[in-house]
Protein backbone atom coordinates (compact mmCIF):
# COMPACT_ATOMS: atom_id res chain seq x y z
CA UNK A 1 0.00 0.00 0.00
CA UNK A 2 2.54 2.54 0.77
CA UNK A 3 4.59 1.62 -2.39
CA UNK A 4 0.90 2.76 -4.54
CA UNK A 5 0.96 5.78 -2.06
CA UNK A 6 4.59 6.73 -3.22
CA UNK A 7 3.92 6.25 -6.70
CA UNK A 8 0.96 7.86 -6.86
CA UNK A 9 2.56 11.37 -5.53
CA UNK A 10 5.75 10.40 -7.78
CA UNK A 11 3.63 10.51 -10.70
CA UNK A 12 3.92 8.68 -14.01
CA UNK A 13 7.45 7.08 -14.48
CA UNK A 14 9.30 6.82 -18.12
CA UNK A 15 8.22 3.26 -19.21
CA UNK A 16 10.29 0.91 -19.33
CA UNK A 17 8.16 -1.68 -20.81
CA UNK A 18 8.50 -0.62 -24.29
CA UNK A 19 10.53 2.10 -26.20
CA UNK A 20 7.54 5.08 -25.93
CA UNK A 21 8.22 7.30 -28.77
CA UNK A 22 9.23 10.92 -28.42
CA UNK A 23 7.52 14.22 -29.98
CA UNK A 24 10.79 14.59 -31.96
CA UNK A 25 10.65 10.81 -33.09
CA UNK A 26 6.85 11.59 -33.87
CA UNK A 27 7.55 14.26 -35.87
CA UNK A 28 10.43 12.81 -37.53
CA UNK A 29 8.26 10.21 -39.09
CA UNK A 30 5.77 12.04 -40.50
CA UNK A 31 8.18 13.89 -42.51
CA UNK A 32 10.21 11.03 -43.13
CA UNK A 33 9.22 10.36 -47.05
CA UNK A 34 9.15 14.02 -47.91
CA UNK A 35 12.58 14.22 -46.90
CA UNK A 36 13.33 11.14 -49.12
CA UNK A 37 12.19 13.09 -51.93
CA UNK A 38 13.57 16.07 -51.78
CA UNK A 39 16.97 14.70 -51.34
CA UNK A 40 16.74 13.18 -54.35
CA UNK A 41 17.63 16.63 -55.59
CA UNK A 42 21.41 16.71 -54.89
CA UNK A 43 21.25 20.63 -54.35
CA UNK A 44 19.39 20.18 -51.13
CA UNK A 45 21.38 20.20 -47.80
CA UNK A 46 20.11 17.42 -46.20
CA UNK A 47 20.12 19.03 -42.79
CA UNK A 48 18.42 21.83 -44.16
CA UNK A 49 15.90 19.93 -46.12
CA UNK A 50 14.70 18.10 -42.69
CA UNK A 51 15.02 21.24 -40.20
CA UNK A 52 12.21 22.96 -42.70
CA UNK A 53 10.28 19.94 -43.36
CA UNK A 54 9.93 19.70 -39.23
CA UNK A 55 9.47 23.27 -38.81
CA UNK A 56 6.60 23.33 -42.51
CA UNK A 57 4.62 20.15 -40.01
CA UNK A 58 4.44 22.06 -36.48
CA UNK A 59 3.11 25.67 -38.33
CA UNK A 60 0.59 24.17 -40.11
CA UNK A 61 0.22 24.23 -44.46
CA UNK A 62 0.43 27.14 -46.32
CA UNK A 63 2.90 29.12 -43.72
CA UNK A 64 5.91 30.35 -44.74
CA UNK A 65 8.94 28.91 -42.94
CA UNK A 66 11.60 30.96 -42.05
CA UNK A 67 15.13 28.66 -42.23
CA UNK A 68 17.04 30.18 -39.51
CA UNK A 69 13.89 29.83 -37.32
CA UNK A 70 13.43 26.23 -38.65
CA UNK A 71 17.69 25.61 -38.04
CA UNK A 72 17.09 26.78 -34.45
CA UNK A 73 14.17 24.99 -33.34
CA UNK A 74 15.02 21.70 -34.87
CA UNK A 75 18.48 22.32 -32.50
CA UNK A 76 16.71 22.36 -29.87
CA UNK A 77 14.20 19.65 -30.56
CA UNK A 78 17.52 17.42 -31.33
CA UNK A 79 19.45 18.41 -28.36
CA UNK A 80 16.17 17.60 -26.24
CA UNK A 81 15.10 14.66 -27.49
CA UNK A 82 18.88 12.90 -26.27
CA UNK A 83 17.07 13.61 -22.80
CA UNK A 84 15.84 10.49 -20.69
CA UNK A 85 12.10 10.45 -21.39
CA UNK A 86 11.20 11.58 -18.24
CA UNK A 87 13.70 14.55 -18.57
CA UNK A 88 12.13 15.54 -21.98
CA UNK A 89 10.72 19.77 -21.85
CA UNK A 90 7.00 18.83 -22.52
CA UNK A 91 4.77 19.01 -25.95
CA UNK A 92 3.66 22.59 -24.67
CA UNK A 93 7.44 24.11 -23.41
CA UNK A 94 8.65 23.28 -27.09
CA UNK A 95 5.66 24.95 -28.51
CA UNK A 96 6.32 28.05 -26.79
CA UNK A 97 9.55 27.63 -27.76
CA UNK A 98 8.53 27.35 -31.61
CA UNK A 99 6.25 30.38 -31.48
CA UNK A 100 9.12 32.31 -30.17
CA UNK A 101 11.19 31.49 -33.18
CA UNK A 102 8.61 32.08 -35.49
CA UNK A 103 7.41 35.47 -34.09
CA UNK A 104 11.35 36.80 -33.59
CA UNK A 105 12.28 36.05 -37.53
CA UNK A 106 9.28 37.48 -38.79
CA UNK A 107 9.52 40.23 -37.03
CA UNK A 108 6.38 40.78 -34.78
CA UNK A 109 5.67 42.93 -32.45
CA UNK A 110 4.63 39.75 -30.14
CA UNK A 111 7.65 38.68 -29.77
CA UNK A 112 8.08 40.68 -26.50
CA UNK A 113 5.97 39.39 -24.70
CA UNK A 114 6.86 35.79 -25.79
CA UNK A 115 10.61 35.92 -25.31
CA UNK A 116 9.00 37.36 -21.36
CA UNK A 117 7.32 33.89 -21.40
CA UNK A 118 10.45 31.60 -21.82
CA UNK A 119 12.25 33.80 -19.48
CA UNK A 120 9.41 32.81 -16.95
CA UNK A 121 9.72 29.27 -18.32
CA UNK A 122 13.78 29.47 -17.37
CA UNK A 123 13.34 30.70 -14.30
CA UNK A 124 11.19 28.17 -13.33
CA UNK A 125 13.53 25.55 -14.56
CA UNK A 126 16.19 27.08 -12.62
CA UNK A 127 14.12 27.05 -9.68
CA UNK A 128 13.02 23.49 -10.02
CA UNK A 129 16.92 22.50 -10.16
CA UNK A 130 16.26 21.25 -14.34
CA UNK A 131 19.04 22.80 -15.24
CA UNK A 132 19.74 20.71 -18.56
CA UNK A 133 16.10 21.66 -19.79
CA UNK A 134 17.39 25.41 -19.01
CA UNK A 135 20.35 25.49 -20.62
CA UNK A 136 18.57 24.40 -23.86
CA UNK A 137 15.72 26.81 -23.54
CA UNK A 138 18.80 29.53 -22.75
CA UNK A 139 21.03 28.31 -26.23
CA UNK A 140 17.90 30.28 -28.10
CA UNK A 141 18.45 33.72 -27.52
CA UNK A 142 20.90 35.68 -29.07
CA UNK A 143 23.85 36.73 -26.30
CA UNK A 144 27.21 38.40 -26.01
CA UNK A 145 30.41 36.31 -25.10
CA UNK A 146 30.31 37.63 -21.38
CA UNK A 147 26.65 36.91 -21.00
CA UNK A 148 26.84 33.44 -22.76
CA UNK A 149 29.91 32.45 -20.33
CA UNK A 150 28.14 33.90 -17.47
CA UNK A 151 25.38 31.63 -18.41
CA UNK A 152 27.09 28.52 -18.81
CA UNK A 153 29.49 29.21 -15.53
CA UNK A 154 26.08 29.48 -13.02
CA UNK A 155 24.46 26.62 -14.66
CA UNK A 156 27.76 24.43 -14.31
CA UNK A 157 27.62 25.70 -10.30
CA UNK A 158 23.96 25.41 -9.63
CA UNK A 159 24.15 21.71 -11.24
CA UNK A 160 27.50 20.82 -9.20
CA UNK A 161 25.93 21.83 -5.80
CA UNK A 162 22.55 19.70 -6.41
CA UNK A 163 23.94 16.28 -7.62
CA UNK A 164 26.17 16.40 -4.83
CA UNK A 165 23.60 17.38 -2.24
CA UNK A 166 20.25 15.18 -3.80
CA UNK A 167 19.42 13.02 -1.37
CA UNK A 168 16.82 9.67 -0.84
CA UNK A 169 13.55 11.36 1.11
CA UNK A 170 11.12 7.95 1.52
CA UNK A 171 13.04 5.00 3.06
CA UNK A 172 13.02 1.41 1.95
CA UNK A 173 12.54 -0.74 4.38
CA UNK A 174 14.89 -2.95 5.40
CA UNK A 175 13.64 -6.14 3.82
CA UNK A 176 13.51 -4.80 0.76
CA UNK A 177 16.42 -3.51 0.76
CA UNK A 178 18.08 -7.31 1.14
CA UNK A 179 16.05 -8.45 -1.12
CA UNK A 180 17.27 -6.34 -3.91
CA UNK A 181 20.72 -6.33 -2.88
CA UNK A 182 20.03 -10.51 -2.98
CA UNK A 183 18.65 -10.16 -6.51
CA UNK A 184 21.88 -8.83 -8.12
CA UNK A 185 24.26 -10.81 -6.04
CA UNK A 186 22.48 -14.06 -7.60
CA UNK A 187 23.04 -12.94 -11.28
CA UNK A 188 25.67 -13.04 -14.04
CA UNK A 189 25.97 -10.83 -17.07
CA UNK A 190 25.04 -13.80 -19.20
CA UNK A 191 21.87 -13.95 -17.65
CA UNK A 192 20.41 -11.09 -19.72
CA UNK A 193 16.77 -11.14 -19.24
CA UNK A 194 17.52 -11.24 -14.72
CA UNK A 195 20.21 -8.47 -14.99
CA UNK A 196 17.45 -6.28 -17.03
CA UNK A 197 14.68 -7.38 -14.77
CA UNK A 198 16.74 -5.98 -11.81
CA UNK A 199 16.99 -2.65 -13.26
CA UNK A 200 13.79 -2.71 -14.39
CA UNK A 201 13.05 -2.94 -10.73
CA UNK A 202 15.00 -0.39 -9.72
CA UNK A 203 13.45 2.09 -11.91
CA UNK A 204 9.57 0.79 -11.63
CA UNK A 205 9.68 0.59 -7.34
CA UNK A 206 12.48 3.07 -6.61
CA UNK A 207 12.76 5.26 -9.05
CA UNK A 208 16.68 4.64 -9.90
CA UNK A 209 17.16 4.29 -14.12
CA UNK A 210 19.93 3.81 -15.20
CA UNK A 211 20.23 4.34 -19.16
CA UNK A 212 22.99 3.97 -22.00
CA UNK A 213 22.91 6.08 -24.64
CA UNK A 214 21.05 4.32 -27.80
CA UNK A 215 19.11 4.38 -31.09
CA UNK A 216 16.46 2.24 -31.41
CA UNK A 217 17.52 -0.72 -34.35
CA UNK A 218 14.04 -0.38 -35.98
CA UNK A 219 14.42 3.33 -36.27
CA UNK A 220 18.11 2.82 -37.91
CA UNK A 221 16.34 0.48 -40.20
CA UNK A 222 13.19 2.79 -41.56
CA UNK A 223 15.94 6.17 -41.73
CA UNK A 224 18.52 3.61 -43.60
CA UNK A 225 16.92 4.82 -47.26
CA UNK A 226 17.20 8.73 -46.30
CA UNK A 227 21.14 7.93 -44.85
CA UNK A 228 21.68 6.15 -48.60
CA UNK A 229 20.00 8.80 -50.43
CA UNK A 230 23.15 11.22 -49.68
CA UNK A 231 26.82 11.44 -50.05
CA UNK A 232 29.27 10.18 -47.40
CA UNK A 233 29.79 13.74 -45.87
CA UNK A 234 26.31 14.74 -45.65
CA UNK A 235 25.22 11.23 -43.89
CA UNK A 236 27.39 11.71 -41.68
CA UNK A 237 25.98 14.88 -40.22
CA UNK A 238 22.84 13.40 -40.73
CA UNK A 239 23.98 10.25 -38.63
CA UNK A 240 24.10 12.68 -36.04
CA UNK A 241 20.65 13.22 -35.73
CA UNK A 242 18.77 10.28 -37.14
CA UNK A 243 17.93 8.32 -36.22
CA UNK A 244 17.67 9.73 -32.53
CA UNK A 245 19.88 8.74 -30.18
CA UNK A 246 18.85 9.14 -26.17
CA UNK A 247 19.42 8.64 -22.68
CA UNK A 248 17.10 4.64 -22.82
CA UNK A 249 16.76 2.14 -20.62
CA UNK A 250 17.57 -1.23 -21.42
CA UNK A 251 14.21 -2.72 -20.84
CA UNK A 252 12.87 -0.01 -23.87
CA UNK A 253 14.83 -1.99 -26.16
CA UNK A 254 13.84 -5.88 -25.14
CA UNK A 255 15.26 -7.55 -28.57
CA UNK A 256 18.60 -5.99 -28.51
CA UNK A 257 20.75 -8.23 -25.89
CA UNK A 258 22.81 -6.49 -23.22
CA UNK A 259 25.98 -6.91 -24.19
CA UNK A 260 25.48 -5.45 -27.75
CA UNK A 261 23.82 -2.44 -26.08
CA UNK A 262 26.79 -1.94 -23.98
CA UNK A 263 28.46 -2.09 -27.13
CA UNK A 264 26.70 0.41 -28.72
CA UNK A 265 26.65 3.07 -25.99
CA UNK A 266 30.87 2.99 -26.09
CA UNK A 267 30.98 3.23 -29.79
CA UNK A 268 31.30 7.10 -29.92
CA UNK A 269 31.70 9.89 -27.42
CA UNK A 270 31.56 7.78 -24.30
CA UNK A 271 35.34 7.81 -23.25
CA UNK A 272 35.37 11.18 -24.03
CA UNK A 273 32.25 11.66 -21.99
CA UNK A 274 33.48 10.50 -19.09
CA UNK A 275 36.85 11.98 -18.91
CA UNK A 276 35.37 14.75 -19.78
CA UNK A 277 32.72 14.45 -16.56
CA UNK A 278 35.38 13.22 -14.24
CA UNK A 279 37.52 16.55 -14.75
CA UNK A 280 34.73 18.47 -14.38
CA UNK A 281 33.87 17.28 -11.12
CA UNK A 282 37.93 17.74 -10.20
CA UNK A 283 37.42 21.35 -11.22
CA UNK A 284 34.64 22.31 -8.79
CA UNK A 285 35.71 20.31 -6.10
CA UNK A 286 38.87 22.94 -6.29
CA UNK A 287 36.92 25.30 -6.81
CA UNK A 288 34.86 24.43 -3.80
CA UNK A 289 37.61 22.68 -1.94
CA UNK A 290 36.69 22.85 1.74
CA UNK A 291 33.20 23.03 1.33
CA UNK A 292 32.11 19.97 0.15
CA UNK A 293 34.05 16.97 2.10
CA UNK A 294 34.57 15.42 -1.47
CA UNK A 295 38.13 16.47 -1.75
CA UNK A 296 39.48 12.26 -2.23
CA UNK A 297 37.64 12.03 -5.33
CA UNK A 298 40.49 14.48 -6.59
CA UNK A 299 43.09 12.09 -5.46
CA UNK A 300 41.58 9.05 -6.73
CA UNK A 301 41.44 10.61 -10.46
CA UNK A 302 44.86 11.91 -10.37
CA UNK A 303 46.29 8.91 -9.35
CA UNK A 304 44.32 6.97 -12.07
CA UNK A 305 44.93 9.35 -14.49
CA UNK A 306 48.50 9.02 -14.01
CA UNK A 307 48.90 5.64 -13.17
CA UNK A 308 46.67 4.27 -15.58
CA UNK A 309 46.86 6.80 -18.60
CA UNK A 310 50.36 8.83 -18.16
CA UNK A 311 48.51 11.71 -18.12
CA UNK A 312 49.95 14.39 -15.16
CA UNK A 313 45.83 15.50 -13.99
CA UNK A 314 48.17 17.82 -11.73
CA UNK A 315 49.14 19.75 -15.53
CA UNK A 316 45.65 19.96 -16.57
CA UNK A 317 43.58 21.48 -13.78
CA UNK A 318 44.95 24.50 -14.19
CA UNK A 319 44.91 24.78 -18.03
CA UNK A 320 41.02 24.69 -17.44
CA UNK A 321 41.16 26.92 -14.99
CA UNK A 322 43.35 29.57 -16.89
CA UNK A 323 41.17 28.63 -20.02
CA UNK A 324 37.80 29.32 -18.46
CA UNK A 325 38.75 32.09 -16.09
CA UNK A 326 41.03 34.25 -17.65
CA UNK A 327 41.00 33.71 -21.12
CA UNK A 328 37.51 33.06 -21.36
CA UNK A 329 36.60 29.93 -22.92
CA UNK A 330 34.00 28.33 -22.56
CA UNK A 331 34.16 25.32 -20.04
CA UNK A 332 32.80 22.84 -22.60
CA UNK A 333 35.58 23.88 -25.15
CA UNK A 334 38.14 24.18 -22.82
CA UNK A 335 37.11 20.17 -21.96
CA UNK A 336 36.89 19.37 -25.64
CA UNK A 337 40.71 21.33 -25.92
CA UNK A 338 42.21 18.56 -23.10
CA UNK A 339 40.51 15.37 -24.21
CA UNK A 340 41.99 15.94 -27.30
CA UNK A 341 45.71 16.98 -26.44
CA UNK A 342 45.76 14.74 -23.53
CA UNK A 343 43.61 12.08 -22.82
CA UNK A 344 42.43 11.03 -26.87
CA UNK A 345 45.01 9.43 -27.79
CA UNK A 346 45.51 7.30 -24.39
CA UNK A 347 41.70 6.19 -24.29
CA UNK A 348 41.75 4.50 -28.40
CA UNK A 349 42.41 1.30 -27.11
CA UNK A 350 41.91 1.43 -23.67
CA UNK A 351 38.68 0.51 -23.51
CA UNK A 352 37.99 -3.26 -23.91
CA UNK A 353 34.65 -3.74 -26.32
CA UNK A 354 35.14 -7.33 -26.65
CA UNK A 355 32.59 -9.51 -24.89
CA UNK A 356 34.78 -10.97 -22.42
CA UNK A 357 36.29 -7.86 -21.57
CA UNK A 358 32.47 -6.19 -21.28
CA UNK A 359 31.44 -9.62 -19.71
CA UNK A 360 33.59 -8.88 -16.86
CA UNK A 361 32.93 -5.52 -16.52
CA UNK A 362 29.36 -6.07 -16.21
CA UNK A 363 29.82 -9.10 -13.26
CA UNK A 364 32.49 -6.47 -11.62
CA UNK A 365 29.38 -3.85 -11.79
CA UNK A 366 26.64 -6.39 -10.55
CA UNK A 367 28.98 -7.67 -7.78
CA UNK A 368 28.66 -4.02 -6.68
CA UNK A 369 25.31 -3.14 -6.79
CA UNK A 370 24.80 -6.13 -4.85
CA UNK A 371 26.46 -4.19 -2.00
CA UNK A 372 24.59 -1.31 -2.47
CA UNK A 373 22.07 0.18 0.02
CA UNK A 374 19.20 1.83 -1.91
CA UNK A 375 18.19 4.20 0.76
CA UNK A 376 21.40 5.33 0.11
CA UNK A 377 20.80 6.27 -3.67
CA UNK A 378 18.90 9.18 -4.69
CA UNK A 379 15.88 8.77 -7.32
CA UNK A 380 16.78 9.87 -10.72
CA UNK A 381 18.16 9.21 -14.32
CA UNK A 382 21.38 7.81 -14.35
CA UNK A 383 24.32 6.87 -16.97
CA UNK A 384 25.13 2.75 -16.48
CA UNK A 385 27.54 3.26 -19.04
CA UNK A 386 29.49 5.34 -16.37
CA UNK A 387 29.58 2.65 -14.21
CA UNK A 388 30.83 0.54 -16.66
CA UNK A 389 33.71 2.23 -18.14
CA UNK A 390 34.88 2.44 -14.32
CA UNK A 391 35.08 -1.36 -14.04
CA UNK A 392 36.37 -1.28 -17.68
CA UNK A 393 39.29 1.34 -17.06
CA UNK A 394 39.94 0.16 -13.24
CA UNK A 395 38.79 3.21 -11.76
CA UNK A 396 37.61 3.10 -8.41
CA UNK A 397 35.30 5.50 -7.00
CA UNK A 398 36.75 6.60 -3.36
CA UNK A 399 33.14 5.94 -1.74
CA UNK A 400 30.52 3.40 -2.43
CA UNK A 401 28.00 6.03 -3.94
CA UNK A 402 29.90 8.83 -5.23
CA UNK A 403 29.33 7.31 -8.65
CA UNK A 404 25.72 8.03 -8.27
CA UNK A 405 26.52 12.32 -7.58
CA UNK A 406 29.27 11.73 -10.78
CA UNK A 407 27.06 9.58 -13.13
CA UNK A 408 23.26 11.60 -12.38
CA UNK A 409 22.01 12.81 -16.11
CA UNK A 410 19.81 15.16 -15.40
Amino acid sequence: MLRKIVNMLMGPQEGTDAAASTYFEALLESVREEVLSQLAKPTNDPLEVLAQALMRKVVGKGEEVNPQAARAFFSVLAENDRLPLGEQLNITEIELLQHLLVEYFSGMESVRARANEVLGLIERKFSQGAFTQARILLQIFETDAETRLNNERNLFYEDMIMRLGVRRRHEVPEEERDDLQGRFFEIMADEDAEVRNALKTMADDYYVTFCLSLRDPAQTDKWQPVLDAVNADARTRLANYIPPKRWRHPSTLPHCMLLDMTRAHLEDDAPKRHIQRMLRMCYFLLLASGDTGFEHFIYSFLDWSRDKLGVEGKSVLPIIHRRSVLDEVSLQETLDDVWNEHYAEKMKTFVDRTDNGLQSAWNGLLSRFSMLDINEIPPGHYDLGGFLIDELLGFRQPSTYFGFKLFRLT
